[in-house]
């Protein structure tokens, strides 16, 4: 039987939210149609799904085939290595995107994105938010897991929350590491992962919470922080007390999995609000 849920397109990078993003959508009867980028998108995740290959500067063509499926949703998912320049090829709508980027190419994420998103509304597509498509992959507001946070770690969290939201302006990382008022650590280009791993090793770190939320004014319906099962498997190994995400915007992969492995290690995981 024909979904009545309209069906949306998917402009799927690396990693595994795409393939959760689908997963969810199955459970709701709604159609994806993916457009896989040559070299990046995994071949696995196309299987058996209504898909277009192109490179990564085939804007038009892109936009055409979604447009021939009759979809104006779009979700934008995984993660997309920057091109180089020579290595784009773009066809004619490509083009009119780079002019548009301008120097945003080699500038900031955020800059970048906003200006890609803006570009696709202005051809009549809509960009989706993940809590869009799915909250089943997004932050609820509130305590997730059995255990709650201190009255320290709520300090250390909020200290976090003004620390990242000053520096938004520079964009930085979206992650943040504090314990007992102490900042330990300041997410780069290393990511989270790395950056945990990094500080569980000073003598401060047990106890310490990670905050890791959307900088301000960001776009969020491109590059919203993400956590996954990794994340816990560090947090528990490093001693950490738990995590403080954006409630409705941070990204939990396989959220249902990561709120029970807290929950063994006795870790906390809240969204608070952030932004409107």
């Amino acid at each position: 039987m024909a979904s009545n849920i309209a069906p949306i397109g998917m402009i799927a990078g690396t990693g595994d939210l795409p393939q959760r993003i689908l997963r969810a959508c199955s459970s709701q009867g709604r159609d994806v149609f993916i457009i896989a980028i040559k070299g990046q998108t995994p071949t696995a995740l196309v299987e058996g799904q209504k898909h277009l290959w192109c490179r990564i500067g085939a804007v038009g063509q892109a936009m055409d085939a979604l447009r021939a499926e009759g979809i104006s949703d779009i979700v934008m998912a995984g993660g997309v290595t920057r091109p180089s320049l020579p290595s784009l090829m773009p066809d004619s709508m490509g083009r009119a995107l780079l002019k548009r980027i301008g120097g945003s190419l080699i500038a900031g994420d955020d800059a970048l994105l906003s200006r890609i998103v803006a570009f696709f509304e202005e051809q009549g597509f809509r960009m989706l938010r993940i809590a869009d498509v799915t909250d089943t992959l997004t932050a609820d507001l509130g305590v997730m897991t059995h255990t709650h946070p201190s009255a320290q770690a709520r300090n250390d969290a909020k200290r976090g929350y003004d620390i990242l939201m000053t520096l938004s302006p520079y964009d930085l990382g979206q992650a943040i590491i504090v314990s007992h008022g102490h900042v330990l650590g300041i997410e780069a280009v290393e990511g989270t992962a790395a950056l945990l791993q990094r500080c569980a090793h000073y003598p401060h770190a047990h106890g310490a919470v990670l905050v890791k939320l959307p900088k301000q004014g960001q776009s969020e319906q491109v590059d919203m922080p993400a956590v996954g099962l990794e994340t816990v498997e560090a947090l528990h190994h490093g001693g950490y007390a738990g995590m403080m995400l954006a409630a409705h915007k941070g990204v939990m992969i396989d959220k249902t999995e990561m709120i029970a492995r807290a929950n063994d290690y006795s870790l906390f995981i809240e969204g608070m609000m952030v932004g409107a």
